[in-house]
């Protein structure tokens, strides 16, 4: 592949241009589908991007309808906001994808190709697993182990590789942050998600009834919460430890939080055993990040977005300086966590971060976490008590 391609001028020709050379370099490659990562990573790497392009011109000119856009995968925009396809062939399609508020769950992918970072950064994290236990076709039970996390930047590009091979999530930091992804397209397979502290499970449901009954608890729940409760536990005495799963996930993100679905989590427990503790585990994990992608929706500094996101991505205070060292090289990981704390905890941002605390409080967090310093963390945080948002700084 040649690095000397001429730069498009437009959204459009770069796109054109994507596809086209992505489609000779392929064919130079026999078609080899072993070798799509490294072929579309080193597309979206040597084509130039359109000099001074702003991409809400992108936007404006979809919403006006003055460019022929291809057939849209994604249509529902599950995955973007929104996710726009540019380019399509027979064999794969490029796509840019918005992100204002949204972030992954983490997860893999049942299609393979390499993405670039055109807008804004992201903090990136993969992830091995390995199974210990398969509770269901639905459920497997393991450890996740994180790689050492990274931000990505502008021009920064990188592989997807088909199924778990590639386990990652990303934590968009600045609003709007764009990408573009060269992939082939998805061959139907299952695409786990995954949740700490060891958890796989499949998200999506292809049983169109047990999807309705899924709806219509949800429904129930809104019009009569005790109705609905006896139906849940109803269901969950009936049904699959996998699928029973799939309602407590579901229950948890529309229903209610708390007495009511550690209820239901009891009752699993009574008819499936002590298993079902790590399944409980996982759930606490999910709520938390409901609680911390929910808050982003309402932040948009890209410094307090990204303490957002080492809180959500990140085990441990130690983790995070890792992330901070490579940021802020100049200033010190702790002093930069004490400053976040002490802006979020602010009056006038309280609604916002969920954290109230007494000046005396701020304070005492803040001293310890100038020092980084797990034990005196620890030590702390058992005078302060800090809210849960902030859990992860003093394990």
């Amino acid at each position: 592949m040649t690095s000397k391609l001429v730069p498009a001028d437009d959204w459009a020709g770069y796109f054109e241009l994507l596809g086209r050379e992505t489609e000779r370099c392929l064919a130079a490659a026999g078609g080899d589908k072993d070798r799509f990562p490294e072929i579309a990573a080193a597309v979206l790497g040597n084509v130039p991007t359109p000099m001074q392009l702003d991409w809400t011109t992108l936007l404006e000119d979809v919403v006006a309808g003055r460019s022929l856009l291809p057939r849209q995968e994604d249509p529902g925009a599950t995955f973007g906001e929104p996710p726009l396809t540019l380019f399509r062939s027979d064999r794969f399609f490029v796509s840019a994808l918005y992100w204002l508020d949204g972030t992954t769950s983490i997860h893999q992918h049942s299609f393979s190709g390499a993405f670039r970072v055109l807008c804004g950064s992201s903090l990136h994290v993969a992830y091995d697993f390995d199974v210990r236990e398969a509770l269901s076709d639905q459920l497997r039970l393991g450890s996740l182990d994180r790689h050492a996390p990274e931000v990505l930047r502008c021009g920064d590009v990188r592989t997807i590789q088909y199924g778990d091979a590639f386990i990652h999530s990303l934590f968009h930091l600045d609003r709007p942050s764009v990408t573009v992804v060269i992939r082939t397209y998805s061959d139907g397979s299952s695409q786990p998600n995954y949740l700490q502290p060891g958890l796989a499970f499949d998200a999506f449901i292809q049983d169109d009834l047990l999807a309705r009954r899924f709806q219509s608890l949800l429904s129930l729940g809104a019009i009569d919460p005790a109705a609905a409760w006896r139906a849940a536990k109803a269901f969950i005495q009936e049904e699959d430890l996998g699928t029973g799963f799939s309602l407590l996930m579901r229950w948890a993100q529309r229903v209610d939080r708390g007495e009511s679905l550690f209820d239901l989590v009891a009752v699993m427990q009574r008819c499936h055993g002590e298993v079902v503790q790590d399944l409980q585990a996982a759930l606490v994990e999910m709520l938390r990040s409901f609680s911390i992608v929910t808050r982003r929706r309402m932040v948009h500094d890209p410094e307090q977005r990204l303490f957002l996101a080492l809180l959500l991505n990140l085990p441990d205070v130690t983790s995070m300086q890792g992330v901070l060292r490579q940021i802020y090289p100049e200033r010190r990981p702790g002093d930069v966590l004490a400053e976040w704390v002490t802006e979020l905890s602010h009056p006038q941002n309280r609604e916002m971060s969920g954290i109230s605390l007494s000046a005396d409080s701020v304070a005492m967090l803040a001293g310890a976490l100038r020092t980084c310093d797990p034990e005196a963390l620890r030590a702390i945080s058992t005078r302060v008590r800090p809210p849960e948002l902030l859990s992860s700084l003093f394990t």
